[in-house]
C-alpha cells in the first residue's frame, strides 16, 4: 500500500495477521529509506514496527499512547497520517524526530528526554484520558520513571505499561534492573507452558506448579503490578493475547515484550555500540556513513583522546562517569581502554552527577562527560552535590551551543544560563582542539574545585596533545586591529565563525574563554575605549554572557555603549545552524548588516 496515503489507523482493523506482517515489513523499509537520506533514529525504529501496528489495531476506543523518548515513534507517526511528511524528517518547518503536540493530536506528550512517560501517563490517568506508555528497558533506568512506578501502583486504575526490552539503550545497558530483565528473558518457557495447559487442568494448580519449578517472581510483581511476560514483540498473535489479558484487569498492568532492536536491517541488528542507534545519512545498500574530512575531528573526539592520555599517568587515581552516551560522545575506545574505571550509569544523569562528587571527595580525579540538554536534569546535583561541596569534579557539556536535527528538546543554548547562576563553579569555554587541552590540564592539575567546560557539537582542526599545555584564563584578543571601529566578545565556536568574516570591518575580537568568573580586568579596560562594544554568543543574552557584562557594568556604574546579538528567550526548534542563525540574524550576512547601521 502507500504509505503516505494512511490518513489515520482505522485501516488496520480490516487486515489479516498475514497483511499487518506484510504491512510491517514495508514500513521498516520506508523508515530505512527515509532515514539512510536524512538521518536519524534508525535502530529504535526498526524494533518497534509490529508492536506499534499492535498497539494502534487492539486498543483503537480513545486510548492515546505515549513513547518514552520519542526516538522511537516514527511508525506511529506513519500510522496517524504523517508518512507525507517524512520528506522533511528532521529538516526546518518539517517533521520532528520525537512525538511533538505541535504535530498531531495523536501526540499528547512532548518527548525526547528518557524517563518521563510513566509520570505522563499517572497525570493523564487521573485527568479521565486513557494513556498508554511504551518505556524501553533503558529509560527504565532512570530515577523518575521509578518514582512514577511507585505512585502507578498503588493505582485503583487499569494503568497498561508496556515495557519494551531490547537489551539495549543508546548504549549497552548496566545495572541491576538489566541482569532482573536478563532473568525474566530465560523464563518465557514459563509463560508458554502455562497458557498452553491452561484448557486442560484447573488454572491455579498448573500455575502454582509450574511456578514452583521455573518462576522468579519479578520486581514489577513485588511493587504490586500484574505482569506479563516475557512476549514476543515481533508476533502479533502473541501482543493480541496479552492486550486481552491486560485491558481485563481493575490494576495497573506490565506487558514485558521482548524486541529486537534495529530489526531488519543487518547493520542495525549486528551493531554492539549503539552506531546505529542514531544515525547521520548513509548509503543503505552498504552501510556506509559520511564521513568527516582527515584532518578534523569533533571536540568529543580531541577530549577522549586527552582523558586517554590522562589516564595513562593517572591510572590509580582516575575515573570517568558516563550517563548512557559513550558512543555518541565518542567514548567508545576510552572506555575498552580503562575498563572497570569507566562507569557508565545507564540513562541517569542526576545519579552520575552526585556518584562524581562522592568519588571526587574520596580523593579521585574525576570527569563527567554530558550532553548540554541532559545536564539540565542535573542541576540540583550540580547545585547541591558538586559545587556547594567544592567537589573537584570536571563536567564536559557536549553538544553545547546551537544544535542541528533535533530541534528544541535537544538544543545546547541554555547550560550558559544554567551554569552561571551556580556559585564556586568555574566555567570554560574553548574555541578549538588546542585551547580544549589546555583548559583540561588548567582544570584537572591546576583547579581544586568544580568546572564545566562548554563543548559545541562542531568540527574542529586535529591537533597533537602538547606536552605541557599553559593556559591563561584571561580573555585575549584573537586579531590584531590598530584602531578597532568596535570590540565584539565572543567565545567557543562563535570566535572561529566570527573572526575571518568580520577582519575587514576593523572589529576587535575578544574570545572570553572563561565564562564564570568573568575577565573583570578586561571588562574595565574595555569600558576605558570610547568605541561601542558588541557580545555575540549562542545562547539567549537575557540570562547568559551578555546579562553577566551587563551585571558587571551595573555594580560598577560602567557607562558603555553594547549591543548583544544573541538568541531570544524561547524554544529553538529543528533546522540546520546556518538556516537558524538566519532566521534569527545571527548569520555572518545578518551581523554585518547589524554592526554598520550600530556604527
Amino acid at each position: 500500500m502507500d504509505l503516505k496515503e494512511i490518513k489515520d489507523p482505522s485501516f488496520l482493523q480490516d487486515l489479516s495477521i498475514k497483511e499487518l506482517e506484510e504491512l510491517s515489513e514495508e514500513i521498516r523499509n520506508f523508515i530505512i529509506d527515509a532515514v539512510s537520506k536524512r538521518g536519524g533514529h534508525l535502530s529504535s525504529n526498526l524494533g518497534i514496527v509490529e508492536l506499534t501496528i499492535a498497539l494502534h489495531r487492539y486498543f483503537h476506543n480513545g486510548e492515546k499512547f505515549i513513547f518514552d523518548v520519542g526516538h522511537q515513534s516514527y511508525t506511529h507517526k506513519i500510522l496517524t497520517g504523517r508518512a507525507k511528511d517524512f520528506d522533511k524528517l528532521r529538516k526546518k518547518d518539517g517533521l520532528a524526530g520525537f512525538q511533538s503536540r505541535s504535530e498531531s493530536e495523536e501526540d499528547i506528550w512532548e518527548v525526547a528526554h528518557s524517563s518521563t512517560s510513566l509520570a505522563a501517563q499517572a497525570g493523564f490517568l487521573l485527568g479521565n484520558i486513557k494513556a498508554i506508555s511504551i518505556i524501553g528497558d533503558g529509560a527504565l533506568t532512570g530515577g523518575e520513571a521509578f518514582e512514577a512506578l511507585n505512585f502507578l501502583a498503588t493505582l485503583n486504575k487499569n494503568a497498561i505499561i508496556i515495557l519494551n526490552d531490547n537489551n539495549y539503550s543508546i548504549s549497552k545497558n548496566v545495572g541491576f534492573i538489566k541482569h532482573s530483565l536478563d532473568k525474566l528473558r530465560s523464563t518465557r518457557g514459563y509463560i508458554k507452558l502455562a497458557d498452553k495447559n491452561r484448557r486442560n487442568y484447573p488454572l491455579k494448580s498448573i500455575k502454582n506448579t509450574i511456578k514452583s519449578v521455573f518462576y522468579r517472581p519479578s520486581i514489577f510483581d513485588d511493587m504490586g503490578f500484574k505482569y506479563y511476560g516475557p512476549i514476543d514483540g515481533h508476533n502479533f498473535k502473541e501482543l493480541f493475547k496479552y492486550f486481552s489479558y491486560a485491558e481485563r484487569q481493575n490494576r495497573p498492568v506490565i506487558i514485558h515484550v521482548v524486541t529486537k532492536k534495529g530489526k531488519g536491517y543487518t547493520p542495525a541488528e549486528t551493531d554492539t555500540i549503539g552506531a546505529w542507534h542514531s544515525t547521520s545519512p548513509f548509503d543503505k545498500s552498504t552501510g556506509k556513513k559520511t564521513q568527516a574530512p582527515e584532518n578534523k575531528e569533533y571536540f568529543s573526539e580531541a577530549l577522549s583522546k586527552y582523558l586517554t592520555k590522562f589516564y595513562d599517568e593517572h591510572p590509580r587515581d582516575f575515573k570517568v562517569v558516563m550517563p548512557a552516551m559513550t558512543y555518541s560522545s565518542n567514548m567508545v575506545s576510552l572506555r575498552d581502554h580503562m575498563g572497570k574505571d569507566y562507569i557508565d550509569t545507564g540513562i541517569a544523569e542526576q545519579f552520575a552527577t552526585s556518584l562524581s562528587s562522592a568519588l571526587a571527595l574520596s580523593g579521585y580525579y574525576v570527569c563527567l562527560p554530558i550532553y548540554s540538554s541532559f545536564l539540565q536534569r542535573s542541576y540540583d546535583q550540580l547545585f547541591q552535590d558538586i559545587a556547594m561541596q567544592n567537589a573537584h569534579v570536571v563536567v564536559l557539556v557536549d553538544k553545547a551551543g546551537l544544535i542541528s536535527d533535533n530541534g528544541k528538546t535537544h538544543q545546547g543554548l541554555y547550560d550558559i544560563s544554567y551554569l552561571r547562576t551556580i556559585p564556586n563553579l568555574t566555567v570554560l569555554a574553548p574555541k578549538d582542539a588546542k585551547e580544549l587541552y589546555e583548559m583540561l590540564d588548567y582544570s584537572f592539575i591546576k583547579l581544586t574545585g568544580p568546572v564545566c567546560i562548554h563543548l559545541p557539537n562542531e568540527l574542529v582542526d586535529k591537533t597533537d596533545i602538547p606536552e605541557n599545555p599553559s593556559f591563561n584564563p584571561s580573555w585575549d584578543k584573537v586579531n590584531d586591529i590598530i584602531n578597532p571601529k568596535a570590540q565584539l566578545i565572543t567565545y567557543s565556536s562563535s570566535v572561529n565563525y566570527l573572526k575571518d568574516a568580520l577582519k575587514n570591518m576593523d572589529i576587535e575580537i575578544i574570545n572570553a574563554k572563561t565564562i564564570s568568573p568573568l575577565d573583570e580586568e578586561c571588562l574595565v579596560e574595555l569600558s576605558k575605549t570610547n568605541t561601542p562594544l558588541f557580545i555575540y554568543e549562542e545562547a539567549p543574552g537575557e540570562t547568559s554572557l551578555t546579562a553577566s557584562i551587563l551585571s558587571f557594568f551595573n555594580r560598577k556604574n560602567i557607562t558603555k555603549q553594547i549591543a548583544s546579538f544573541s538568541y531570544p528567550l524561547d524554544f529553538i526548534g529543528i533546522g540546520t545552524k546556518e538556516e537558524l542563525r538566519k532566521e534569527y540574524r545571527m548569520d555572518i550576512e545578518s551581523i554585518k548588516q547589524r554592526i554598520l547601521e550600530l556604527l
